[in-house]
């Protein structure tokens, strides 16, 4: 999300260096906040398809709708 970055040492993801330029890495690590804001007339299902909007990969096959 680059909000902070390091100033020291190195950051392995799977035993590969990570740096804050690496958007292969990036598009398959996942953000989760501490506060969720959840609107009250979605249901579940609306609630994810209204959030995989936002992303290119398919999760479709990972959803028992």
């Amino acid at each position: 999300m680059n909000i902070i970055n390091k100033t020291s040492g190195t950051i392995l993801i799977s035993g590969k260096e990570f740096t804050k330029d690496d958007l292969e890495t990036k598009a398959i690590i996942g953000y989760l906040p501490s506060e969720i804001h959840l609107y009250n007339d979605f249901t579940v299902k609306q609630m994810l398809d209204y959030h995989e909007q936002f992303y290119k990969k398919n999760t479709a096959k990972k959803r028992n709708n």
